[in-house]
C-alpha cells in the first residue's frame, strides 16, 4: 500500500465528478485486490463477486467525502471490504472460509511431477483449513500482513487498532496454523515456513 500519488489524486477528483472513465481506472487498478480480500475472507467466489462489486457501489457513493490526506486509496478499499465481508457473512452463515484462497497460495508453481502437484494441493487445502478455523480478528491479520504483504502500519490502520494489536493477532493467528498443519508431517515444513514469514514493516 501506498499514498495517494498526484495523478491519482487528479483521477479520484475527476471521478468525484462523475467521470466514469476515471473511475473505471480506479476499479481496474483496485479490482483485482479487493476481489482476493473478499475471496480469502468469504471463502466464496460469489460471495467476493458481491463484496466486490458493492465496495465499489459504496466507493462511487462516497467518493466526494474521500480524503486523501486522511488514508491511501488502498487502506480505505480494504476497510470497505472487511466491513462488506463481515456483514455478508453474518447474512448467510453457510458461508466458510475454505473454498478459495487467493492467488498468494495458489499461483505458485507446483513443481513438473504428480507428487509435486499433489503435495502442492494438499498443503494449499490444509492452509485453506487452517485459515479457516481462525478466529475472524487472527485471519484478517493474516490475510492482510501473510497474503497480502501489508506492513504492520497499514494493516493497523485497516483493521482500527493499534501495531501492537496487529503484531499479537498475527503471532496467534501464525502459531495455530503452525500447530495445526504440523499434524500433517509431508506439508508441515513447508506450510510452517509460509506461516512464519515476517510480515514487512
Amino acid at each position: 500500500m501506498h499514498s495517494v500519488s498526484e495523478p491519482e489524486v487528479e483521477l479520484l477528483r475527476r471521478a468525484a465528478v462523475g467521470d466514469r472513465n476515471a473511475f473505471g481506472e480506479i476499479f481496474e487498478r483496485y479490482q483485482h485486490t479487493v476481489y482476493r480480500f473478499a475471496r480469502a475472507m468469504t471463502g466464496s467466489d460469489e460471495g467476493a463477486d458481491d463484496v466486490t462489486q458493492e465496495v465499489f457501489v459504496i466507493l462511487m457513493r462516497d467518493l466526494a467525502r474521500y480524503s486523501p490526506e486522511r488514508s491511501a486509496l488502498s487502506t480505505y478499499l480494504y476497510g470497505v471490504a472487511r466491513n462488506v465481508s463481515r456483514n455478508r457473512m453474518r447474512r448467510d452463515r453457510r458461508l466458510s472460509p475454505l473454498a478459495s484462497v487467493p492467488d498468494a497460495l495458489d499461483g505458485r508453481p507446483s513443481g513438473p511431477g504428480p507428487y509435486e502437484r499433489l503435495l502442492h494441493a494438499e498443503t494449499t487445502e490444509e492452509i485453506r483449513r487452517g485459515l479457516a478455523r481462525l478466529p475472524r480478528k487472527l485471519r484478517e491479520a493474516v490475510i492482510l500482513c501473510d497474503l497480502h504483504a501489508l506492513s504492520y502500519a497499514e494493516a493497523s490502520a485497516v483493521l482500527g487498532t493499534s501495531v501492537a494489536a496487529v503484531r499479537s493477532r498475527l503471532h496467534r493467528g501464525r502459531q495455530i496454523l503452525r500447530l495445526r498443519l504440523s499434524r500433517l508431517q509431508i506439508v508441515a515444513p513447508h506450510s510452517a515456513s509460509r506461516a512464519s514469514r515476517p510480515c514487512p514493516v
